[in-house]
């Protein structure tokens, strides 16, 4: 299973690609989620990692922090797991949607 700090990294990775790729669609799509929106909850969601010092030093990490409770930080990496499914699906959506309008 992956860490909590490579799975955030992951979902970091995957707002910018869907940001990528959201110019490429269709103007009336973007209407409903611009890419300045996106990037500014990708910069909420690196706030809310850092508040937990996912990007810090091992040992002052989330996960270093969560050790005593594994369930809990098992839970964590499934949700942040579950949103880069979910971003990736997106991604792809739109992808395809591209290929179609042409």
């Amino acid at each position: 299973m992956s860490t909590i700090e490579e799975v955030t990294a992951k979902c970091v990775i995957s707002i910018n690609d869907l940001a990528a790729t959201l110019p490429a669609i269709p103007a009336e799509y973007r209407a409903e989620m611009s890419v300045e929106k996106l990037i500014d909850e990708r910069d909420r969601f690196r706030i809310w990692a850092g508040w937990f010092n996912d990007f810090q030093l091992e040992n002052e990490s989330l996960s270093s922090h969560l050790k005593e409770f594994p369930t809990l930080e098992s839970n964590i990496s499934k949700l942040l797991g579950r949103l880069v499914e979910i971003l990736s699906e997106c991604t792809d959506a739109l992808l395809t949607m591209k290929l179609y309008k042409h």
